[in-house]
């Protein structure tokens, strides 16, 4: 990854199901990024990304519940000006993004 320091974001997981989270500025981050998912859930969650307003599905992580806790690192190499969860499913998870900032500032 080309750019500054290291960067760690919580994406905002609804309480509600189904429903959308907050939207998180991704905008100073590079557009190599690692989504992590942790947790136990039965459903899905979709992670919706932007560059123009417009949000799109970018990431699915789909369980049956039945394998318990897990935790599951997707890369993605997309310029995005936000980014927001869509919860689909039952059970209590933790969604992060790490990137590299754009300037070393």
């Amino acid at each position: 990854m080309a750019g500054g320091l290291n960067t760690f974001s919580t994406l905002d997981v609804p309480v509600a199901n189904p429903a959308e989270g907050a939207i998180l500025d991704t905008s100073g981050v590079v557009a190599e990024k690692t989504v992590y998912i942790s947790g136990s859930w039965s459903g899905s969650f979709e992670v919706l990304g932007s560059h123009n307003g417009r949000f799109v599905p970018i990431l699915k992580f789909e369980s049956d519940g039945r394998g318990g806790p897990q935790t599951i690192r997707r890369d993605i190499k997309l310029t995005l000006k936000s980014m927001r969860v869509r919860r689909n499913a039952i059970g209590n998870v933790n969604l992060m993004i790490a990137a590299q900032a754009i300037c070393a500032c």
